[in-house]
């Protein structure tokens, strides 16, 4: 089972790379842009497993992205997509952990 995920995957990029379209577009992964370190737009963001003003923790299939900083706030929570600012000073992504 684990074979044909990878095999998918690779699949995946090769029609993105012969088609000229991106990743996000044929795959359904998150799209991330950071605006310095004062704000970050996540398109398809996933499940918010966590939210305070120093740590917002976003859960999708297969992966967890942590937010750390200071004076963290979302301002968008709409279709799937969240807007964090504040001072940004860290962005890390983990694999998800099986359930």
């Amino acid at each position: 089972m684990k074979k044909n995920k990878k095999h998918r995957h690779g699949i995946i990029s090769k029609i993105s790379e012969a088609s000229d379209l991106p990743l996000d577009m044929i795959g359904r992964l998150p799209m991330i842009n950071l605006y310095s370190n004062r704000e970050m737009y996540v398109e398809d963001a996933g499940v918010l497993e966590h939210y305070d003003s120093e740590c917002v923790r976003l859960t999708q299939r297969k992966n967890v992205i942590s937010v750390s900083g200071r004076n963290l706030e979302l301002k968008c929570l709409a279709d799937n997509n969240i807007r964090v600012s504040g001072f940004i000073l860290s962005v890390s992504f983990e694999a998800k952990e099986r359930e």
